[in-house]
């Protein structure tokens, strides 16, 4: 489906609250829910199946339409976030809830450190035990920041652009980069 513009993002969520019309976020959002629950997964180095997949993105779906769209009539653009970048961070939050849900002991028993000389490099390294453990660390050391920090570097982290993010934020580039920047050093503080 086409990107959507902030004010048919507006008519959408309208009709979907105001006259039930579910199928409509269903058949806009689909494909790329499927898409972030798949890069969430690679990005946190997990195996998982096409049905795995398939039931995270019907567990969105249903967070989002569950309790009467209580999650989307939540949503307010004055936040700085689109529709689409609020349905994205619930769905990235959603592929964490259930990794922690499998990994009940939590990786912040297990004293491992990071080394933040360069963020960049955890997109790209190989996929080591030691790599997936820290990689978990960092996850929930980024769970504890507050928004826009946690947003920001969760979506730069599972391989969007600052061009994107800031699209998603409703931020200009310069912003986003330094809110990345600016969180990096909260999780080094956390850390």
């Amino acid at each position: 489906m086409k990107k959507l513009t902030p004010v048919e993002e507006q008519m959408l969520l309208d009709e979907i609250i105001k006259n039930g019309k579910k199928e409509k976020l269903i058949q806009q959002y689909w494909a790329l829910i499927y898409y972030i629950v798949k890069k969430t997964f690679r990005q946190k180095y997990l195996l998982f199946s096409d049905d795995d997949i398939f039931e995270l993105r019907n567990e969105v779906f249903l967070k989002l339409l569950d309790n009467d769209c209580k999650r989307l009539k939540v949503y307010n653009k004055n936040m700085g976030v689109s529709l689409t970048g609020w349905i994205v961070l619930i769905t990235i939050r959603t592929v964490i809830d259930c990794v922690k849900k499998k990994d009940p002991v939590g990786i912040n028993k297990r004293k491992q450190t990071i080394s933040f000389e360069n963020i960049s490099n955890f997109k790209k390294n190989v996929n080591t035990q030691k790599n997936i453990e820290n990689n978990l660390f960092l996850n929930q050391a980024i769970d504890k920041l507050p928004f826009p920090y946690k947003d920001v570097l969760q979506l730069y982290l599972i391989g969007y652009s600052m061009d994107e993010i800031a699209k998603n934020i409703g931020k200009s580039v310069p912003a986003t980069v330094t809110i990345k920047s600016r969180a990096v050093k909260k999780i080094k503080e956390i850390i």
